[in-house]
């Protein structure tokens, strides 16, 4: 069914008390469910993704990627069967840029850029169903501490910053419940 810009607005309404409190980037959900997000950064060529996309439909499991559009175009068949298989499929620039030491105007060139490009090639459905039910924006490069002033230019453009509490290199941690 069509997505109304009307029930993202809606949406965006729920989201907006979050948005306006965020000052880092979100490293946690809610600590007393037992549960967590997996969370997947860039595409990791053909070879790997389709094995990542195995194993989750194996288990029956939901990812969250971050990818570059840049990298999302030349994977086309990952991304059609990301968003097939109900991942989402959220934004991480457009070309994985690094943006700690950037002016803010570039991160919402990027922002823009990519959005224009999930609607050229997607379609504007897609975007607003991220838009309403996904919103979420990764840093490139760890560039969680960025400036307030991207934070701002994440906030105007209704994104949540989310980084991650837990990643493979620290498989000597535990997890816990609300990890990303």
């Amino acid at each position: 069914s069509t997505i109304l810009y009307k029930d993202v607005v809606e949406q965006w309404n729920i989201y907006d008390d979050l948005i306006q409190k965020v000052v880092a980037p979100i490293a946690s959900w809610d600590l007393l469910k037992p549960e967590m997000s997996i969370t997947i950064d860039d595409w990791c060529g053909w070879k790997y993704t389709d094995q990542i996309l195995d194993t989750l439909a194996k288990y029956d499991v939901k990812a969250t990627f971050f990818i570059p559009w840049t990298r999302i175009r030349m994977h086309a068949k990952q991304r059609r069967r990301a968003i097939d298989e109900w991942h989402q499929v959220c934004c991480h620039s457009y070309d994985h840029h690094y943006f700690r030491n950037s002016e803010p105007e570039l991160l919402e060139k990027q922002i823009l850029d990519r959005e224009q490009a999930v609607l050229d090639s997607l379609w504007e459905d897609y975007l607003m169903k991220m838009k309403k039910n996904f919103p979420f924006f990764r840093f490139p490069w760890w560039c969680w501490d960025s400036k307030p002033e991207h934070l701002a230019v994440l906030k105007k453009l209704w994104y949540l910053p989310i980084h991650w509490s837990s990643d493979t290199w620290q498989d000597w941690k535990p997890l816990n419940n609300g990890d990303i």
